[in-house]
């Protein structure tokens, strides 16, 4: 039986999987499985999985319908035999060395997590943890700045014993409630502050123009299981409200903005509706107190909107503090 499990879900990314899988079978650390869940991939990427299957025993391929990225590492936990979990996404790589220097800090009910790089372009920006090396409670875990379920080591007794696995009904998100879930159920984090894990931008984030459906759904739901974490664990004091409620407002404007997506369905005046039910709820009633914490986020002019918008119940104020920019947009897209 392997130490470790490697969980590699895959998706059209012919371009980056070899880079990925030759980094992960360069390991140091020998002992360890790689599982690659072709997720119904249309390009070269499966017949790349099963190329590296042969070449090397310690790879398994299973190869599904396409369902998304949370069925796919749903599949890798279902098969997964290691004693601890990794996660690594298709199109980044990770350092030779990095289950060694995980496995070195890894102790029941601890999670081991490393420091990563962001990867653009062939540059690199080092993206710390945010806490030194060393052991912390797991009430440290707001002050964790590497998000997402790499770079890091799952337990697998843990997650099978709570039955633990991505909610396929998301595809944004999903990842964070994953783990909220898992954080209450361990007691220390093991912070390893060296960059381990090169995390690949691509250009497929909301900001690059996609639509998340039931992201505002899916925004509550994360939230609630962080506050639910934090209530549970001891961690609920004003700081922490202080920033969870900042960032709460931060993610509100971005569901928002995808409720106006070309994409999102319903006429200009159905999504104006859903917005303005969005701002007449109570969550944000406990939301809108926090508009000035975060400077960097939100203009002068957008806070004032904001806050007309708030009184009067109507996302106009805001759709119209907008408008400029999406003039500028259309007059380049005709250049």
């Amino acid at each position: 039986m392997p130490t470790v499990s490697v969980i590699v879900p895959v998706y059209n990314v012919e371009k980056y999987l070899c880079c990925c899988l030759d980094s992960i079978l360069a390991q140091t650390f020998t002992d360890i499985e790689v599982l690659l869940v072709d997720d119904g991939s249309t390009d070269g990427s499966g017949a790349i999985c099963d190329e590296y299957a042969r070449k090397d025993s310690r790879v398994r391929v299973f190869h599904k319908a396409n369902g998304g990225v949370s069925t796919a590492r749903n599949l890798g936990l279902d098969e997964a035999v290691g004693k601890w979990i990794m996660f690594v996404d298709s199109d980044d790589k990770v350092d030779s060395a990095i289950c060694e220097r995980l496995l070195e800090h890894a102790s029941e009910g601890c999670m081991p997590l490393c420091a990563c790089y962001e990867w653009k372009n062939d540059k690199l920006n080092l993206i710390s943890i945010g806490l030194d090396k060393g052991y912390y409670p797991i009430k440290r875990f707001e002050e964790i700045c590497i998000y997402g379920p790499v770079a890091r080591f799952y337990e697998r007794a843990i997650l099978q014993h709570a039955d633990l696995r991505f909610n396929e009904k998301f595809s944004y998100a999903e990842d964070a409630i994953f783990n909220y879930e898992y954080y209450a159920l361990i007691d220390y984090l093991a912070i390893v502050n060296e960059p381990l894990y090169y995390y690949r931008i691509l250009p497929r984030s909301l900001s690059h123009g996609r639509y998340i459906p039931n992201l505002e759904k899916t925004v509550g739901v994360t939230y609630q299981k962080r506050r639910n974490l934090a209530e549970n664990i001891g961690q609920n004091s004003a700081e922490f409200y202080k920033d969870y409620y900042g960032d709460y407002l931060y993610s509100t404007y971005v569901v928002l903005e995808n409720n106006m997506h070309k994409d999102a369905p319903g006429t200009w005046l159905e999504k104006m509706r859903r917005n303005n039910a969005v701002l007449r709820s109570e969550e944000f009633k406990k939301v809108y107190p926090y508009r000035y914490e975060r400077p960097k986020d939100f203009t002068k002019r957008y806070i004032r909107a904001l806050e007309l918008s708030y009184h009067t119940g109507s996302y106009f104020w805001l759709w119209l503090v907008g408008v400029p920019g999406k003039i500028k947009e259309a007059l380049k897209r005709k250049k």
